[in-house]
């Protein structure tokens, strides 16, 4: 209301000066102030409400429309619905808490976890072979080290997320920024930042093949 009332007040300080033959220069002196004015003050107006929609956007990009972004969207919101599942409840090491022995992997546990990543259509072959042998490797290197207490390297954080607390994402999609960052052939670079109060800023970067006419992940790196 206030810009408001500058503008019907400038306007009608204009109409007076150009009624007047003889305009006073002592009254266009001010009339240039009360336009820089005007100025000024709708600047102002439209940078904030810029900031009010923007601040209000799901996934604020350049590039939402982008079927690229839009598949890794819709992959943080399945995935919001099963981490506590897939990371809190499955466990990937073998523990016998009455008895303690070296750590080990717990395969039944591994293969669950696959076959749900699997099942949910957004995973490449390759990503899943990975982790297979990823399990693997670290299950070699538990035979060698016979670790039995503490966390495991490269089983403490969230495998997807690449954090421990994959919450500091998934909780808070709306201010998530997704951006498809690299185009070739077949395969796709979406990068999704985080700047909120919840985390350090980090960034994950999606590498997407299309197969069949449908995206899928085949490798996920924090940045």
């Amino acid at each position: 209301m206030f810009l408001d009332d500058i503008v019907r007040l400038f306007i009608v300080i204009i109409d007076e000066t150009i009624i007047d033959t003889k305009p006073d220069m002592k009254k266009i002196k001010p009339i240039t102030l009360l336009l820089i004015v005007f100025i000024l003050l709708n600047q102002y107006s439209n940078a904030n409400y810029i900031k009010h929609v923007s601040s209000n956007l799901v996934f604020d990009t350049p590039n939402s429309n982008e079927k690229a972004v839009v598949f890794v969207r819709d992959f943080l919101k399945w995935y919001k619905t099963k981490y506590g599942y897939l990371y809190h409840t499955l466990r990937f090491i073998d523990l016998d808490l009455k008895h303690p022995a070296p750590y080990k992997i717990n395969y039944r546990e591994t293969e669950e976890y696959l076959s749900a990543l699997k099942n949910s259509g957004f995973f490449s072959k390759n990503y899943l072979n990975y982790y297979k042998s990823y399990f693997k490797a670290i299950d070699l290197k538990l035979q060698k080290t016979k670790q039995n207490d503490g966390p495991v390297d490269g089983l403490d954080s969230d495998l997807i997320m690449h954090t421990q607390e994959p919450e500091s994402y998934l909780n808070h999609l709306n201010v998530l920024q997704l951006s498809q960052v690299k185009s070739s052939g077949n395969s796709r670079i979406v990068i999704v930042k985080m700047k909120t109060n919840y985390n350090n800023g980090g960034s994950l970067l999606f590498y997407l093949i299309e197969a069949n006419g449908k995206y899928l992940i085949d490798k996920i790196e924090s940045k």
